[in-house]
């Protein structure tokens, strides 16, 4: 395989010349130079010019090589490819990137593509393309592109794309950067994603900037466990033992009420006690202890206060309850 390093489309890429077994030319002729099974032309004579090729097909590849110095008095001519000249015949004709002549002096070489699309052969390297070459568009019937790197060696990248099934346009941003593949780990950064528009999975807690939350000033992990207790309501109106975690409407309309508090409590257990039809004044409500102090002493307690509130909560250490709410 004949590779040629630096033919630049912006890059690095290598084209192979024809079949291996390249045939050599040498031509003074200056229209429709034939070029049949020829992919290397060697020019002699004493400032040629050549306005065409003939027997172009789709990416037919010529290398041309200006050897004006060997034509005898080595007068240190140049040799000219004209752009687009009416002395060769259309779909023979050459297109040079800025629509001028193509001039190359002594030992200069030029390389052309020829476009079927628009029957023109192309000039794709040359020494006056300074940076690579410049187009409008390019059409590329082939696999892809291969990029040979800087290092000429067995190993190539290959740019190529799914068949298209549609008309595809791909936009490069407006900036420098680094093309994001989606088989490759890679940090991302200044990117802002809309959380309507995609679907975000396999986030782990841990990498979320906050990862908890807190509930009753305690720091609880995304994906941990926390008791969130909330009381639950239920009416009284006969002596009963009611639940940790209750609130307890006591309607003492039909008599005075004793409402004991749980046996078996855990710490931190809250019960809350009310006069809901405002008449402990006349008929008491008793909170009885159930073994437990309340306040730290051994007493049941009275609420004869009309539309009194009281709130208890245990703490296991001191096996007491203590109340926390109360106008009594």
């Amino acid at each position: 395989m004949n590779r040629y390093h630096n033919l630049n489309i912006y890059g690095h890429i290598a084209l192979e010349l024809g079949a291996d077994n390249d045939l050599s030319g040498s031509t003074s002729s200056s229209h429709n130079v034939p070029t049949a099974d020829i992919s290397f032309l060697r020019f002699t004579g004493t400032n040629p010019t050549v306005s065409g090729f003939a027997d172009g097909s789709d990416n037919n590849k010529i290398l041309i090589v200006s050897f004006v110095p060997d034509a005898g008095a080595g007068s240190g001519g140049v040799f000219t490819l004209k752009h687009e000249s009416s002395y060769s015949s259309a779909g023979n004709r050459i297109k040079t990137n800025d629509g001028n002549d193509l001039v190359l002096n002594p030992y200069e070489s030029a390389f052309l593509l020829y476009d079927s699309y628009d029957t023109v052969w192309r000039v794709i390297s040359s020494p006056t393309a300074a940076g690579g070459n410049t187009f409008s568009s390019i059409n590329i019937t082939g696999s892809g592109v291969v990029f040979e790197g800087a290092t000429a060696n067995e190993y190539e990248t290959t740019l190529t794309v799914t068949d298209p099934t549609a008309d595809r346009t791909i936009t490069l941003p407006d900036a420098t950067t680094t093309v994001v593949g989606t088989d490759v780990s890679q940090t991302l950064s200044n990117k802002t994603i809309s959380g309507s528009d995609n679907t975000l999975s396999n986030i782990g807690n841990a990498s979320l900037t906050n990862s908890s939350i807190t509930i009753n000033g305690s720091s609880v992990s995304l994906g941990g466990s926390a008791t969130v207790r909330t009381f639950t309501s239920a009416d009284i109106t006969a002596n009963t033992t009611v639940t940790s975690w209750t609130q307890n409407f006591v309607f003492t309309a039909n008599g005075a009420i004793t409402v004991t508090l749980p046996a078996s409590p855990s710490n931190g257990d809250r019960v809350r006690v009310i006069d809901a039809d405002y008449g402990s004044s006349l008929t008491n409500i008793t909170v009885a202890r159930n073994t437990r102090k309340i306040n730290n002493v051994a007493d049941d307690i009275l609420i004869d206060i009309n539309g009194a509130s009281v709130e208890f909560v245990y703490n296991s250490t001191a096996g007491n309850w203590q109340i926390v709410n109360s106008p009594i």
